[in-house]
């Protein structure tokens, strides 16, 4: 039996050179599944055709399997439909939001086998199939728009039935190209004709060729020649509306200059006008009325009729003019993000595709399993905000406040509901967790008050902690202890990170920072958490302070100046300190291959977008010249497969071969043009002059391509597709250098950001979301990470979630990791202190959640404080004369990993 089956449009290595079909498994050595029948059926309209293809897939594998459904359109085509079966049911896919979407894939995920993938292009798309019976038939269903090729006097219908195939001999092939009576057709098939319809039946077909037939233009063969394809709205009563949709294919024999012009009937909005051939205009729109109009294009004019329906005359769901303009309609707003809501309102009704927007095809069985879960979470989501609700009153000694009660008469109405008994909700299980939760929170409070770790509103947190201990029978003192076993641990951590700011500033001999250390020390043994490495710890961060600040002297130019000497002896006398054998070793040069790394990376950038002459570029490459003097080592050779100078080559050369294409293009298509012949020389030649081939190779190579029909590749594309991509299993030190992938994240519902590090012969990274969304991470080389970001949809409950990061090398070589985050809504507990004197204050802030900033405002200035590590913040302040001494507050600002805001305030006496 098939599960849950999600579908949404997404970018894969499929172009419209190779557009098909293909069902693959997902993981394991499985084969691929192999097409078994095909029924093709089109129904032309002018010059525009709405084609439905319904496949027969064959499992031969003898286990159940996980399959990806990808389907590549035809060029210019729209898919508008998609649907299969489950069983004898049909089961058709509508859109829904994107959030909506997510939230099926989330709450279905625990009990169906479901799936979900983001679009990332317009006419590829990609399901996940879980559970693929062994050695059974699924059967899928694509449906698709598209206006037909021309050619001389004709219009021609083509489906590329071998890409889909893939040569495979089918069980049997229909095909089925139904038009008008009157127009006469060639076919490359041997087609049965009837009545307008063209019929093909083939049995143990393997086919060797795409299906094509000719049809003559109807709209004439004069000069200019118009085929329209266009339909009124209904009104939903049988009748029809004054207005419709209009698709308009324009062919002229003089090549015009300007756009087509329609005049005798009230167009409007035309969403676009398209060129894709010389001579050749299509316009997409609606109209208004019925009339004959008169299209006007140069010097030539043809006349066209906008008809009005019969009456009783039956209209399909979605006509051919309706879909191709409400595609395109989502398209153009679809590059401005603040056309979102118009755009998913156009997907609704159209039933179309968009950025923002998926497909979700759900057999009704499996629905009636969604939405009780749905209601279970509503059900389970509500109790819990009247229970902590009902605490909040039994904490302040109102259990019996109008809102007490109305809270538990809403637990006990959704105890006695229909669904409450189903799931079996209980009114005093949901009191009692709330209870607990909010005692969690009080018992931190009190116990951060007795340690002095920080002030609180809640004076009377310790008898709120009492009254719901007494409530809720539950002994305080359990919570009492655990909350102090935390934050014990965290304020060691506070000052921890206190002395490692101190010891990075290279002040750890100074009596201010040797009483810090003993304090630690004494607290360590006082709460039985002694830990003797956070000296070595700040010690080798210092380390890397000096090698960082030597690395700057050294790239200035005083590589041999005074302080550069006076840092590389203090960091020599570190090192052996700590028993490491070198400075330069183990802490200099690494800096420097850091550096490098940077600077090379952006070098790389500005050769692939041809900026290699400006003044970044220049900057670039000077900085990496003058770090490889410095360790000269590090230089390879351009043989060195992955190394940044075989980086730097394949770069020109990618941008050569996309040169030699270009004037290959040009020698054929326009050999009088000399000036943009030669100029175009002259750059293959200066860029194959950076690299080992002539340009002759270069041009031989790709002028090859082009008459074998390859397209045109990008120097981008070029780079990326040059070794191919084989799965590969990640070995222990590409491990280790992926830094971020498993850091513990916490998010609340809006974007959100991923950042990873990754090694240096990384080319692309990617991440795939819960829901099975697959975004691409884009380069920072300042930061020297890959970052991007997603949406976490409002309903999103608490957890923890995981994140698949896919990173892919310059051979093409894939690994994988898992990083997982949490859902985190709860605003983070904070624990802060004011250390030092009245000269000098020592801010320090503790969250028991993990923080991203966090600023203090003091009475004369607002400063960021400096990030340690585990959520530490730190940051020494010099007063003012006219404020040391005085009596005052210190507004902390605290922004979690999720963007919760916290502030708190710190008086200082």
């Amino acid at each position: 039996m098939k599960p849950l089956f999600l579908l949404c449009g997404l970018a894969v290595c499929m172009t419209a050179a190779n557009a098909g079909a293909l069902l693959k498994p997902t993981k394991g050595d499985s084969r691929n599944l192999q097409p078994r029948a095909m029924d093709i059926r089109a129904q032309v309209d002018g010059a525009f055709a709405r084609t439905t293809i319904t496949t027969v897939y064959s499992n031969a594998n003898r286990s159940n399997i996980e399959a990806d459904f990808v389907y590549a359109a035809p060029p210019s085509a729209v898919v508008t439909g998609f649907a299969y079966w489950y069983g004898k049911e049909k089961v058709q896919a509508l859109v829904s939001d994107r959030e909506r979407a997510e939230q099926i894939y989330q709450v279905s995920q625990p009990n169906l086998d479901s799936s979900l993938s983001a679009m990332r292009g317009k006419n590829v798309f990609r399901a996940r199939i879980s559970q693929v019976a062994a050695r059974q038939d699924l059967r899928v269903q694509i449906e698709l728009a598209a206006p037909l090729e021309r050619e001389s006097n004709s219009v021609v219908w083509r489906y590329p039935l071998v890409d889909d195939t893939r040569d495979v001999t089918l069980d049997w092939l229909r095909v089925r190209v139904e038009t008008d009576p009157k127009r006469a057709s060639r076919d490359n098939m041997g087609a049965q004709q009837n009545n307008g319809d063209y019929l093909w039946r083939k049995y143990n077909f393997k086919p060797k060729s795409d299906v094509r037939v000719a049809f003559p233009s109807p709209g004439g063969t004069g000069v200019l020649r118009a085929d329209l394809s266009a339909e009124h709205r209904t009104d939903g009563r049988g009748g029809f509306l004054d207005d419709g949709f209009f698709a308009l294919d324009v062919k002229s024999a003089e090549n015009p200059q300007g756009d087509p012009q329609i005049s005798g009937i009230e167009t409007s909005d035309i969403t676009r006008i398209e060129r894709p051939a010389p001579g050749v205009a299509r316009v997409y729109g609606r109209y208004s009325g019925s009339n004959n109009a008169v299209l006007t294009w140069g010097n030539q004019k043809v006349s066209v009729f906008f008809h009005r329906p019969p009456h009783g005359y039956i209209l399909e769901v979605q006509h051919l003019a309706q879909v191709l303009w409400g595609a395109h309609r989502i398209q153009d707003l679809s590059t401005d993000p603040k056309n979102r809501a118009k755009v998913v309102s156009l997907s609704h009704s159209f039933n179309l595709l968009s950025k923002w927007t998926s497909w979700i095809a759900m057999p009704s069985e499996q629905r009636k399993r969604y939405d009780a879960e749905i209601k279970r979470l509503d059900v389970q989501r509500r109790g819990s905000q009247l229970g902590r609700t009902l605490a909040l009153e039994i904490e302040a000694n109102r259990p019996f406040s109008p809102l007490a009660l109305q809270s538990r008469a809403g637990l006990r109405a959704l105890e006695r509901s229909s669904v409450g008994r189903k799931t079996g909700f209980e009114e005093e299980h949901a009191r009692a967790n709330a209870l607990r939760a909010r005692m969690k929170d009080l018992a931190r409070v009190v116990v951060a008050r007795k340690l002095g770790l920080g002030q609180s509103d809640m004076r009377d947190a310790d008898a709120r902690l009492k009254r719901l201990a007494e409530v809720g029978a539950q002994n305080e003192d359990d919570f009492l202890q655990n909350a102090q076993q935390g934050l014990r641990f965290k304020q060691v951590k506070a000052l921890k990170a206190d002395y490692t700011n101190q010891v990075c500033a290279l002040r750890r001999s100074e009596p201010e920072v040797v009483a810090l250390q003993k304090r630690i020390v004494a607290l360590e043994n006082r709460y039985g958490i002694a830990d003797d490495n956070f000296r070595s710890k700040a010690l080798k961060l210092s380390i890397e302070v000096i090698a960082k600040t030597t690395l700057t002297e050294a790239l200035a130019g005083r590589e041999d100046g005074e302080r550069a000497a006076r840092l590389r002896d203090m960091g020599e006398r570190f090192v052996r300190e700590l028993g490491d054998s070198s400075f330069d070793d183990t802490y200099f040069k690494p800096q420097v291959e850091e550096r490098l790394a940077v600077a090379s990376d952006t070098l790389l950038a500005e050769i692939e977008a041809g900026r290699e002459k400006m003044g970044v570029a220049q900057s670039a490459r000077r900085e990496v010249e003058s770090l490889y003097a410095l360790a000269p080592g590090l230089r390879a050779t351009i043989r060195d497969e992955g190394s940044r100078e075989w980086q730097q080559d394949l770069a020109w050369r990618a941008r050569a071969h996309e040169t030699a294409y270009r004037l290959a293009q040009t020698k054929r298509d326009r050999s009088s043009d000399t000036i943009k012949i030669g100029d175009l020389q002259g750059q293959l030649d200066y860029l194959s002059g950076h690299t080992e081939q002539d340009s002759d190779e270069f041009e031989k190579a790709e002028t090859e391509r082009m008459n074998n029909g390859e397209p045109l590749q990008t120097a981008r594309q070029y780079r990326l597709n040059v070794d191919g991509s084989e799965e590969a299993t990640p070995d222990s030190s590409q491990q280790d250098a992926m830094l971020n992938a498993g850091n513990d994240y916490s998010l609340l519902s809006g974007n959100a950001q991923i950042t990873v590090k990754a090694p240096q012969n990384i080319k692309e990274v990617s991440a795939i979301l819960p829901d099975g969304t697959q975004t691409p991470l884009s380069w920072n080389g300042k930061a020297r990470q890959w970052e991007t970001g997603f949406d976490v949809p409002t309903y999103t409950r608490d957890g923890r979630y995981n994140v698949a990061i896919v990173m892919v090398d310059y051979k093409g070589n894939r690994t994988r990791y898992t990083m997982p985050f949490s859902v985190d809504t709860q605003k983070a507990a904070t624990l802060s202190d004011i250390g030092g004197n009245s000269n000098l204050w020592n801010l320090r802030l503790v969250c028991d959640t993990p923080a991203t900033s966090v600023t203090a405002s003091l009475p004369w200035k607002s400063v960021e404080l400096t990030a340690q590590t585990n959520g530490e913040f730190g940051r020494p302040i010099e007063v003012p004369k006219a404020w040391q001494g005085r009596d005052g507050k210190v507004r902390f600002v605290i922004t979690d990993r999720a963007r919760n805001r916290t502030q708190i305030e710190v008086d200082w006496r």
